[in-house]
């Protein structure tokens, strides 16, 4: 991969960052090829690496691997509403 190209994702990443509460953001990413091979260049990640999540057709967020993200809630992406988590309900199981 070229810099450029480490660049590009690197600034893709960056432009679509959200703040949220820990408690409903995907769990850190350990991944070491975005960590150190992508985003190092461009701004400080601690060692629990960065929280980054996929989101689908359906506008859920998945992790990287494409699992889901959290037990608790449903974590979702809306480009008109946001980013919001709804308690997931375990219906007697």
């Amino acid at each position: 991969m070229t810099i450029k190209n480490k660049k590009e994702i690197a600034i893709k990443i960056l432009q679509n960052m959200l703040s949220v509460s820990e408690y409903i953001s995907p769990k850190p990413e350990k991944s070491d090829y975005i960590k150190k091979d992508i985003l190092k260049d461009y701004i400080f990640l601690d060692e629990d690496g960065i929280r980054i999540a996929i989101v689908d057709e359906t506008g859920e967020l998945k992790s990287v691997s494409g699992d889901k993200i959290s037990e608790s809630y449903n974590l979702i992406y809306n480009k008109n509403i946001g980013y919001y988590a709804q308690k997931a309900r375990d219906y007697g199981k």
